[in-house]
């Protein structure tokens, strides 16, 4: 009797663990899932083949899962729509908002942005916490409201000037009508860099904020257990030497990395 309940409660215990870590198939494994992918730096398909950080690492993480797939370029507002109506499988590089938690099963992260703070070359600005910024003029975009953290929507004393493009902020920092814009860690230091004009600016040493990056699943072809795999494997992928590669031929090796935030 005892060896009985014995080998009924490792059967039992295996069972779970192969349920919970070692799951391999997505819902409905015969119908191949329809992946969207912004058309930009983090993701895009040319010719049918993955090209960013995200749609590679998206790539890489369904392939592990044995979840197959076919990419298409979309803009992140109608692929949400899609999702929606239960045409698109997956949409690529949101952001955490509230319609994307609301239409899908959201991932872990796959890359963390920072909201930074550049100012031109040379300046000195002290910037340990929000009320060092009082009396300042701050550029963001005008479309991407995650730019525009709570700690300085609740600051009375700072003025936010908001732009269509990150072109016009740059220009407005230079030419000195802005004091300070609020930027992405990663894709907007990537274009600067491309475009020559790091050696215009400065990088304050404190975030103002954090825009995790993650990847949204449907609700009609996924389940609650493909979203542990998903993020189990998606863990492992960034453990080993194939996540290494990846940022490296995208030009993301020293840009992925934690920032200090900003004091309250």
């Amino acid at each position: 009797m005892n060896q009985f309940v014995r080998s009924l409660t490792m059967l039992l215990l295996f069972s779970i663990t192969f349920h919970g870590f070692a799951q391999e198939t997505c819902v409905s494994p015969d119908r191949k899932k329809l992946v969207a992918l912004p058309i930009n730096l983090y993701g895009r398909t040319e010719w049918g083949v993955p090209t960013g950080i995200v749609a590679e690492t998206l790539d890489e993480v369904l392939n592990r899962m044995g979840c197959e797939h076919h990419f298409i370029n979309m803009r992140s507002r109608d692929a949400i729509r899609f999702l929606k109506d239960g045409k698109l499988g997956v949409v690529a590089a949101l952001y955490r908002t509230t319609e994307a938690l609301d239409v899908g099963l959201i991932t872990d992260p796959i890359i963390i942005e920072y909201n930074i703070v550049i100012i031109r070359k040379g300046e000195k600005v002290p910037f340990n916490k929000i009320s060092d910024l009082n009396g300042k003029v701050i550029g963001i975009r005008a479309s991407n409201p995650y730019r525009l953290p709570e700690k300085c929507r609740k600051a009375d004393k700072i003025t936010l000037q908001r732009f269509e493009s990150k072109g016009d902020i740059l220009r407005s920092l230079i030419l000195g009508q802005v004091d300070a814009a609020i930027i992405s860690s990663l894709s907007d230091i990537y274009d600067f860099r491309a475009e020559g004009i790091m050696d215009q600016i400065d990088i304050l040493e404190r975030a103002v904020g954090i825009a995790p990056i993650s990847t949204v699943l449907s609700k009609q072809m996924f389940s609650q257990e493909d979203i542990a795999s998903f993020n189990h494997h998606l863990a492992a992928l960034q453990q080993d030497s194939a996540w290494g590669h990846i940022l490296d031929q995208n030009g993301f090796t020293d840009l992925l990395h934690p920032w200090p935030l900003l004091e309250e």
